[in-house]
């Protein structure tokens, strides 16, 4: 339990790291813009190029770090959701969803993240295969 408490301490101060990087790269940035768009608008933004996907997933990063001040809800930040941005900005498909943000619950398996759910089938071991 000690081991995963410190696996998320030490993933929301990466997160907060790199968001304080990004602010400073992008001050004056309207989030509350990008927050009030639709699935269906962001999307749009996205796909056409109006939005970055490191915009949003930082973004929206952020609005995750304000939630979990007073819910402590997330588990911990995928470590490789910025080697996945550089995948995406690689790939010349963009797919429907392309560069939108997702959270993944615990108990949905990912890659090598350990999974802490309260199943004894599924806690304890990493997903080799997404």
């Amino acid at each position: 339990m000690e081991e995963e408490r410190t696996r998320r301490e030490d993933s929301v101060r990466l997160m907060q790291e790199a968001l304080r990087t990004f602010h400073q790269q992008n001050p004056g940035l309207d989030q509350q813009r990008i927050l009030d768009l639709t699935l269906v608008e962001l999307a749009e933004e996205l796909k056409d190029g109006a939005l970055t996907p490191e915009t949003a997933l930082y973004v929206y990063v952020q609005k995750a770090l304000e939630v979990h001040k007073t819910l402590n809800c997330v588990t911990v930040f995928l470590s490789d959701c910025e080697d996945q941005l550089k995948k995406l900005r690689e790939s010349e498909v963009k797919g429907p969803l392309y560069g939108v943000p997702v959270s993944i619950k615990e108990h949905v398996g990912y890659q090598v993240i350990i999974l802490m759910c309260v199943s004894d089938l599924l806690s304890g071991g990493p997903i080799v295969q997404s």
